[in-house]
């Protein structure tokens, strides 16, 4: 929400109102522990089917979310 009120086009992810994720969109996924929740597994690869772009915030190399690749 707070990008969308400094002026970027921002949706939180799975909520019934977001957009779909395109080609060089942009996916924010933060968790300290990285492994938080079961789209952190998931959303990363299908955001690259997409063309997405992802950065992943974690305080772990070794997570989930810190080693997601592509299907």
């Amino acid at each position: 929400m707070r990008l969308m009120h400094v002026g970027f086009d921002a949706h939180a992810g799975g909520e019934a109102t977001g957009a779909s994720i395109g080609h060089d969109d942009g996916l924010v996924m933060i968790s300290s522990s990285g492994e938080t929740h079961r789209s952190l597994s998931t959303w990363p690869g299908l955001a690259r089917e997409y063309g997405a772009h992802i950065l992943a915030v974690t305080t772990r190399a070794n997570s989930t979310l810190a080693t997601s690749r592509s299907p």
